[in-house]
Protein backbone atom coordinates (compact mmCIF):
# COMPACT_ATOMS: atom_id res chain seq x y z
CA UNK A 1 0.00 0.00 0.00
CA UNK A 2 1.02 3.06 -0.90
CA UNK A 3 1.85 5.73 1.98
CA UNK A 4 1.70 9.41 3.19
CA UNK A 5 5.08 9.73 3.30
CA UNK A 6 5.99 8.29 0.00
CA UNK A 7 3.06 10.47 -1.52
CA UNK A 8 4.64 13.29 -0.21
CA UNK A 9 7.76 12.76 -0.71
CA UNK A 10 7.16 12.58 -4.38
CA UNK A 11 5.48 16.11 -4.24
CA UNK A 12 8.23 17.74 -2.75
CA UNK A 13 10.23 15.98 -5.90
CA UNK A 14 8.06 17.21 -8.46
CA UNK A 15 8.10 20.61 -6.99
CA UNK A 16 11.97 20.43 -7.75
CA UNK A 17 10.93 19.60 -11.77
CA UNK A 18 10.55 22.90 -12.82
CA UNK A 19 9.82 22.53 -16.30
CA UNK A 20 7.20 19.78 -15.50
CA UNK A 21 5.74 22.21 -13.19
CA UNK A 22 5.22 24.85 -16.40
CA UNK A 23 4.36 21.96 -18.49
CA UNK A 24 0.93 21.16 -16.01
CA UNK A 25 0.50 25.07 -14.92
CA UNK A 26 0.39 25.72 -18.88
CA UNK A 27 -2.13 22.95 -19.93
CA UNK A 28 -4.36 24.15 -16.96
CA UNK A 29 -4.56 27.31 -18.45
CA UNK A 30 -5.49 25.92 -21.88
CA UNK A 31 -7.88 24.01 -20.25
CA UNK A 32 -9.22 27.28 -19.17
CA UNK A 33 -8.99 29.15 -21.62
CA UNK A 34 -10.73 26.13 -24.46
CA UNK A 35 -12.97 24.51 -22.09
CA UNK A 36 -15.17 23.23 -25.32
CA UNK A 37 -14.31 19.98 -25.98
CA UNK A 38 -17.24 19.69 -28.75
CA UNK A 39 -15.55 22.30 -30.35
CA UNK A 40 -12.80 21.02 -33.06
CA UNK A 41 -10.78 24.04 -33.02
CA UNK A 42 -10.40 23.90 -29.10
CA UNK A 43 -9.51 20.43 -29.08
CA UNK A 44 -6.95 20.25 -31.80
CA UNK A 45 -4.85 23.08 -29.76
CA UNK A 46 -5.12 21.57 -26.35
CA UNK A 47 -4.63 17.75 -28.03
CA UNK A 48 -1.44 19.56 -29.75
CA UNK A 49 -0.28 20.98 -26.59
CA UNK A 50 -0.78 17.94 -24.31
CA UNK A 51 1.04 15.83 -27.57
CA UNK A 52 4.22 18.00 -27.48
CA UNK A 53 4.50 18.45 -23.83
CA UNK A 54 4.15 15.06 -22.82
CA UNK A 55 5.66 13.55 -25.96
CA UNK A 56 2.69 11.21 -25.83
CA UNK A 57 3.41 10.60 -29.56
CA UNK A 58 0.40 10.56 -31.34
CA UNK A 59 1.08 10.74 -34.74
CA UNK A 60 -2.39 11.87 -36.43
CA UNK A 61 -3.20 14.48 -33.93
CA UNK A 62 -6.03 15.59 -36.49
CA UNK A 63 -8.16 12.09 -37.06
CA UNK A 64 -7.01 12.31 -32.47
CA UNK A 65 -8.50 15.31 -32.10
CA UNK A 66 -11.50 14.73 -34.17
CA UNK A 67 -12.13 11.18 -32.29
CA UNK A 68 -12.47 13.58 -29.12
CA UNK A 69 -14.84 15.83 -30.47
CA UNK A 70 -16.83 13.25 -31.96
CA UNK A 71 -17.25 11.27 -28.60
CA UNK A 72 -17.99 14.24 -26.33
CA UNK A 73 -20.69 15.49 -29.05
CA UNK A 74 -22.56 12.09 -28.35
CA UNK A 75 -22.35 12.50 -24.39
CA UNK A 76 -23.62 16.39 -25.41
CA UNK A 77 -26.55 14.91 -27.26
CA UNK A 78 -26.77 12.62 -25.20
CA UNK A 79 -26.09 9.14 -27.74
CA UNK A 80 -24.17 8.07 -25.16
CA UNK A 81 -23.15 8.31 -21.80
CA UNK A 82 -20.44 6.88 -20.17
CA UNK A 83 -20.59 4.43 -16.97
CA UNK A 84 -17.09 5.39 -15.29
CA UNK A 85 -13.36 6.88 -16.07
CA UNK A 86 -12.48 3.47 -17.79
CA UNK A 87 -15.09 3.38 -20.21
CA UNK A 88 -14.70 7.13 -21.05
CA UNK A 89 -10.19 6.75 -21.31
CA UNK A 90 -10.98 3.47 -23.78
CA UNK A 91 -13.24 5.06 -26.30
CA UNK A 92 -11.37 8.00 -26.14
CA UNK A 93 -7.98 5.80 -26.83
CA UNK A 94 -9.64 3.95 -29.50
CA UNK A 95 -9.15 6.27 -32.14
CA UNK A 96 -10.14 4.69 -35.96
CA UNK A 97 -7.86 3.75 -38.80
CA UNK A 98 -8.72 5.35 -41.97
CA UNK A 99 -7.26 2.62 -43.90
CA UNK A 100 -9.25 -0.48 -41.89
CA UNK A 101 -12.66 -0.47 -41.93
CA UNK A 102 -13.06 -1.98 -38.51
CA UNK A 103 -9.60 -0.93 -37.00
CA UNK A 104 -8.42 1.33 -34.52
CA UNK A 105 -4.98 2.75 -33.00
CA UNK A 106 -5.42 2.30 -29.12
CA UNK A 107 -4.06 5.73 -27.54
CA UNK A 108 -4.32 4.92 -24.24
CA UNK A 109 -1.79 7.00 -22.54
CA UNK A 110 -2.56 10.55 -24.75
CA UNK A 111 -6.29 9.80 -24.18
CA UNK A 112 -6.09 9.23 -19.77
CA UNK A 113 -3.62 12.83 -20.30
CA UNK A 114 -6.33 14.81 -21.85
CA UNK A 115 -9.44 13.32 -19.74
CA UNK A 116 -7.14 13.77 -16.53
CA UNK A 117 -6.04 17.53 -18.32
CA UNK A 118 -9.26 18.99 -19.93
CA UNK A 119 -11.99 16.82 -18.77
CA UNK A 120 -14.21 17.75 -15.88
CA UNK A 121 -15.35 14.19 -14.69
CA UNK A 122 -19.21 16.03 -14.15
CA UNK A 123 -19.18 16.66 -17.26
CA UNK A 124 -19.25 12.91 -18.50
CA UNK A 125 -21.82 12.43 -15.49
CA UNK A 126 -19.60 10.50 -13.59
CA UNK A 127 -17.82 10.69 -9.90
CA UNK A 128 -14.33 9.75 -10.42
CA UNK A 129 -11.03 11.48 -11.68
CA UNK A 130 -9.19 9.68 -14.45
CA UNK A 131 -5.55 8.64 -12.93
CA UNK A 132 -2.91 9.34 -15.77
CA UNK A 133 -1.56 6.12 -17.83
CA UNK A 134 2.15 5.68 -18.87
CA UNK A 135 4.72 3.10 -19.19
CA UNK A 136 6.25 4.22 -15.89
CA UNK A 137 3.22 4.79 -14.12
CA UNK A 138 2.25 1.17 -15.32
CA UNK A 139 5.45 -0.33 -14.26
CA UNK A 140 5.74 1.25 -10.91
CA UNK A 141 2.32 -1.02 -10.56
CA UNK A 142 3.15 -3.74 -11.66
CA UNK A 143 6.38 -3.88 -9.48
CA UNK A 144 4.23 -2.37 -6.49
CA UNK A 145 1.66 -5.39 -7.15
CA UNK A 146 3.81 -8.09 -7.86
CA UNK A 147 2.59 -8.75 -11.08
CA UNK A 148 4.78 -9.30 -13.94
CA UNK A 149 4.15 -8.25 -18.05
CA UNK A 150 3.38 -5.47 -19.89
CA UNK A 151 0.06 -3.58 -19.84
CA UNK A 152 0.17 -1.83 -23.25
CA UNK A 153 -0.39 -5.73 -24.49
CA UNK A 154 -3.14 -6.16 -22.50
CA UNK A 155 -6.61 -5.13 -24.71
CA UNK A 156 -8.15 -2.90 -21.87
CA UNK A 157 -5.06 -1.66 -20.29
CA UNK A 158 -6.67 1.30 -18.66
CA UNK A 159 -8.95 -1.27 -17.12
CA UNK A 160 -6.77 -3.27 -15.35
CA UNK A 161 -4.14 0.27 -14.33
CA UNK A 162 -7.47 1.47 -12.63
CA UNK A 163 -7.83 -1.87 -11.04
CA UNK A 164 -4.18 -1.62 -9.87
CA UNK A 165 -4.19 2.06 -8.21
CA UNK A 166 -7.56 0.44 -6.37
CA UNK A 167 -5.30 -1.99 -4.64
CA UNK A 168 -2.29 0.16 -3.38
CA UNK A 169 -3.90 3.71 -3.26
CA UNK A 170 -5.54 5.01 0.10
CA UNK A 171 -8.67 6.67 -1.19
CA UNK A 172 -7.47 10.01 0.29
CA UNK A 173 -5.34 10.47 -1.89
CA UNK A 174 -5.97 12.75 -5.15
CA UNK A 175 -5.17 11.50 -8.69
CA UNK A 176 -2.37 14.25 -8.70
CA UNK A 177 -0.90 13.10 -5.75
CA UNK A 178 -0.75 9.04 -7.03
CA UNK A 179 0.09 9.97 -10.51
CA UNK A 180 3.20 12.01 -9.31
CA UNK A 181 4.14 9.17 -6.33
CA UNK A 182 3.87 6.41 -9.68
CA UNK A 183 5.56 8.38 -12.14
CA UNK A 184 8.87 9.48 -10.51
CA UNK A 185 8.33 5.89 -8.90
CA UNK A 186 8.44 3.81 -12.32
CA UNK A 187 11.33 6.08 -12.94
CA UNK A 188 13.30 5.61 -10.52
CA UNK A 189 12.90 1.59 -10.52
CA UNK A 190 14.40 2.33 -14.20
CA UNK A 191 17.04 4.49 -13.14
CA UNK A 192 18.18 1.55 -10.35
CA UNK A 193 17.50 -0.67 -13.06
CA UNK A 194 20.15 0.92 -15.29
CA UNK A 195 18.01 2.31 -17.89
CA UNK A 196 18.80 6.38 -16.42
CA UNK A 197 20.04 7.11 -20.02
CA UNK A 198 16.20 6.92 -21.03
CA UNK A 199 15.27 9.56 -18.33
CA UNK A 200 14.96 13.65 -18.89
CA UNK A 201 18.13 15.06 -17.95
CA UNK A 202 16.05 16.74 -14.62
CA UNK A 203 14.38 13.88 -13.38
CA UNK A 204 17.73 11.94 -13.75
CA UNK A 205 19.49 15.03 -11.90
CA UNK A 206 17.36 14.54 -9.10
CA UNK A 207 18.22 11.21 -8.60
CA UNK A 208 22.06 11.83 -8.85
CA UNK A 209 21.70 14.33 -6.47
CA UNK A 210 23.78 14.68 -3.68
CA UNK A 211 21.83 17.26 -1.63
CA UNK A 212 20.49 16.32 1.81
CA UNK A 213 17.06 17.08 1.34
CA UNK A 214 17.01 15.79 -2.46
CA UNK A 215 18.74 12.45 -0.91
CA UNK A 216 16.40 11.59 1.74
CA UNK A 217 13.35 13.15 -0.84
CA UNK A 218 14.27 10.12 -3.25
CA UNK A 219 15.21 7.24 -0.20
CA UNK A 220 11.49 8.02 0.90
CA UNK A 221 9.96 7.72 -2.66
CA UNK A 222 12.27 4.49 -3.16
CA UNK A 223 11.00 2.65 0.05
CA UNK A 224 8.56 -0.44 -0.13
Amino acid sequence: MISERQIVAAGELHDRLKGWKDADLALSRLSAAFRDNADRQSVLVKASALNGLYATSVKRIYQASDHIVAKMLEIKNREWSPADRVETVHELARVPKATCRNGYELLTSFASKYAYFFINPMDVGIQAEFPIYDSYAANALLHLTGRRGDLGQHSHPYADFCGMIDEVAPIEFSSRQIDRYLWLKGQHLAFRNGRGDRLSPDVRGLFQSEDSSAVRLVRELASE
